[in-house]
């Protein structure tokens, strides 16, 4: 049975961008509507990806595939205080959504820009970094609000900030498939789930400020 590294056809020491990209250009094939996907592709490649984009579960499955890991046990390990939901509001989520809410504004800028003109070269350099900012900090929010991180009062609503989140990171997959080659479809639909996502975002913080 391959690993998920193998899934993905990647190294084990492959990076969180690489990680994003290859999972990005596999879903394209073996998404159930292609004619060479299928479900079972897609569930294997998704379980993969949830899997080593999180550095926890990453690390604890890096171990499982080490030779001799098994009957191993873990060595012993405090158990982390529960998060004060005030301290988390104002320190851990305030300050990740800060950076996410930054990143966005730019690229909405960038997409205006680049409306005029899809192939000037400029524009394009702009979008193109744009995106790549976004995706840096999805990646560090996506780490940050690791479940034992989160109060279980704001649970469901960090759940559906993630969920947001997801979708962001669909619409630049969208985006790098336009920046390619530029399809325009690829551009139309990706601002699609861009503007979905932060709908979805908008809803998360309102139901995390209804929650204090």
């Amino acid at each position: 049975m391959p690993t998920h590294y193998q899934l993905l056809d990647l190294p084990p020491d492959a990076t969180a961008n690489a990680i994003r990209q290859a999972y990005r250009r596999l879903a394209r094939t073996r998404h159930p509507d292609r004619e060479e996907g299928s479900t079972e592709q897609m569930v294997a490649l998704n379980l993969a990806y949830e899997t080593l984009r999180d550095p926890r579960a990453r690390a604890e499955y890096d171990r499982s595939i080490s030779p001799g890991s098994r009957g191993i046990p873990d060595e012993p390990t405090r158990a982390e205080p529960a998060p004060d939901p005030y301290e988390f509001l104002t320190k851990e989520f305030a300050v990740a959504d800060a950076q996410v809410r930054s990143a966005v504004q730019d690229l909405e800028r960038a997409i205006e820009a680049i409306a005029y003109d899809v192939y000037d070269d400029a524009y394009i350099a702009a979008f193109s970094a744009a995106t790549q900012r976004v995706e840096e900090q999805i990646t560090a929010v996506q780490s940050r609000l690791r479940p034992k991180r989160v109060p279980d009062c704001f649970r469901e609503a960090v759940g559906l900030y993630l969920q947001g989140l997801r979708h962001l990171d669909e619409a630049l997959g969208e985006f790098e498939t336009f920046v390619e080659g530029y399809d325009i479809d690829s551009l139309v639909t990706g601002r699609e789930f861009f503007l979905t996502g932060q709908d979805i975002l908008l809803a998360a913080r309102q139901s995390l400020l209804s929650r204090t």
